[in-house]
């Protein structure tokens, strides 16, 4: 059944939390925000036996509204596969984490969360410090260009089809400006500005694209495609069909909008990634703009950074779950990716071999 806290006075401070089995390899994990205290949820993935040493390790989080189960775990369980630690946890407000109001889309504390997983993550008696990678799809996809560039202790960066960039991008860098951005996240300065509500909103309108956030009901988005109709269908089945799947999920966001000295969005920082960075984006992209990922990407003063052309648009790397047979995009995608880390982490010439950890993926297609 979907859920809206539209017209509802509906909260879920007591909401049920996930409830997959713990196992030695699989734990439910939990931390604290600096910001206000918030606890971020999630799970923690560990490779199995044979893995000697400190693990390399990757921290990723769900974009636009959603839950890390939805389309991005599997993801994780190939990068497991390849014999990394993996944390993926649900942003402030959304799915198993707490945060009240409910389902609030805030770009700086998303960018504070990821920060506090780091800090969290680094300290696991499992895991090498020194190599941490961060990972960011669409919304999220924008926030980690932000934090690996405000947090040099990062060891890579992957950014699939990011959000937060605007045509500004790419112009040239702003030295004290970004230093403001810096201090305003580092020291959750942001905390106390003022903030402005856009919502909310559903994020799929059920019947009426036009009174939710995908697909017409901002303008800015619905204007990006030339074939919305393609476009609703898409989004249709990455939020309605995969968020059956979860009972944590929510169909509505409320964007939260912090008045500060320097406004949210990843354009300054593109200039201050120097850890090896990949990012992913597709030409034919229905959320995102194209131009800005590109404009972005030639930023990057990183030596080791590279740049992946994707097939299809937004939505087909996102529905390894939902879909009766998985994307050829998600299996490109995630190819890319495992063999990127396999050289900005160190990964062990032992580790799974790309195709054997794509393998490894228990298939669950959605249920009709």
């Amino acid at each position: 059944m979907l859920r809206s806290l539209v017209g509802s006075e509906m909260c879920i401070r007591d909401r049920p939390r996930h409830s997959s089995s713990p196992g030695p390899y699989q734990q439910q994990v939990s931390f604290p925000m600096k910001a206000d205290g918030t606890t971020l949820r999630g799970t923690l993935l560990l490779p199995g036996p044979g893995s000697t040493g400190a693990l390399p390790a990757v921290i990723m989080a769900h974009g636009f509204s959603a839950t890390y189960r939805m389309g991005i775990k599997e993801y994780g369980e190939v990068f497991r596969q390849m014999g990394c630690a993996v944390l993926l946890y649900d942003h402030a407000s959304y799915g198993s984490s707490d945060g009240i109001p409910r389902c609030h889309l805030d770009w700086f504390s998303q960018a504070g969360g990821y920060l506090d997983a780091f800090e969290w993550l680094s300290q696991h008696e499992a895991v090498d410090p020194a190599r941490i990678a961060i990972w960011g799809i669409s919304f999220s996809g924008g926030v980690v260009l932000t934090v690996a560039a405000v947090e040099p202790r990062i060891a890579a960066v992957i950014s699939l089809c990011p959000g937060s960039l605007t045509d500004k991008v790419g112009d040239a860098p702003d030295h004290a400006r970004f230093e403001q951005l810096k201090r305003l996240i580092l020291e959750r300065e942001y905390m106390a500005a003022k903030t402005k509500l856009i919502g909310p909103m559903p994020v799929v309108h059920p019947t009426e694209p036009d009174k939710g956030w995908f697909y017409g009901g901002v303008k800015s988005i619905a204007a990006q495609c030339e074939d919305n109709n393609h476009a609703n269908k898409q989004t249709r089945e990455v939020f309605l069909l995969g968020g059956a799947s979860d009972e944590l999920w929510v169909n509505e966001t409320t964007m939260v909008v912090r008045k500060t000295a320097v406004k949210q969005g990843s354009d300054l920082s593109v200039h201050h990634i120097f850890q090896p960075a990949l990012l992913m984006a597709a030409p034919d992209d229905e959320v995102m703009p194209y131009p800005p990922m590109v404009k972005a990407f030639t930023a990057i003063p990183a030596p080791g950074k590279q740049y992946y052309v994707l097939d299809g648009g937004h939505y087909q790397i996102m529905k390894p779950n939902f879909s009766p047979l998985r994307t050829p995009e998600f299996h490109d995608a995630a190819g890319v990716q495992g063999d990127f880390l396999r050289k900005a982490l160190g990964l062990s010439p032992a580790a799974v071999k790309m195709d054997d950890a794509l393998k490894a993926i228990p298939h669950r297609p959605f249920a009709q």
